[in-house]
Order: C-alpha cells, then structure tokens, then sequence
C-alpha cells in the first residue's frame, strides 16, 4: 500500500462531498492493486463515513444490502451514484451563482482573486 493520506471521514456535509469523492478517488487509483473489487472499494469509502448524516446513511446502506447473513454490495459505480444523490448539494448551479454575487476582492490581490473565483 502506497503511504498516502487517506481522506479525512465524511460526515454529510454537502459542500464537502466533491473533495471527499476526489480524495478517495486518487488513494483507489493509487492502491487499485488493494482495492482491486468493487466491494473492496465500497467497504473502504464506508469506512470513511462517520458521524453527521453520512453515518446513519452507511448503516442503512448496509442493511438494506445483507441477504441471508452475507453484505451483496452492487457495483462501486453504482454505489457512487447512489452516494452522490443522498449528498451532492441541491442546487449547485443556483449555489454558484449565489457565490458569484458575493464574491469580493477584500484585500486578496488579483492572483488570490482570481484563484477563488476559479474554484
């Protein structure tokens, strides 16, 4: 296994979902000889969520997946997917725009400004 940080727990903050999937994303690329299984992958982003409403959404997600005393995860895409829907945010077009109209230099210098407005 590659030593690089794994991603910090996730706790169902939507506007922190994007970075969460990112981290988790570039550590199974990093250790796909590991994380070689869909389960394998699905179990290690379960693994990661903790607290807020991302853990009570990992215990329901795994018992609504046993199936005479075994876990049947389906395939990590869909997982991904179903993941997504319960924490992506609402609207992120409207957020953006929202952003967009209260975003002020305020003592940043033009590059820092510019890099916000980037992201």
């Amino acid at each position: 296994e590659l030593k690089l940080s794994t991603p910090k727990d996730y706790d169902g903050k939507r506007e922190e979902l994007r970075g969460f999937l990112l981290q988790v994303r570039l550590y199974l690329k990093a250790n796909q000889e590991i994380y070689n299984s869909d389960d394998k992958k699905i179990l290690f982003v379960l693994s990661h969520l903790k607290g807020g409403t991302a853990g009570p959404w990992a215990e329901t997600y795994v018992y609504a997946h046993i199936q005479d005393g075994d876990i049947i995860f389906e395939m990590f895409n869909e997982f991904i997917a179903e993941f997504q829907e319960a924490f992506e945010e609402v609207n992120t077009a409207g957020e953006a725009l929202n952003k967009l109209r209260t975003m002020k230099q305020a003592g940043k210098t033009a590059n820092e400004f510019i890099s916000e407005f980037k992201i």
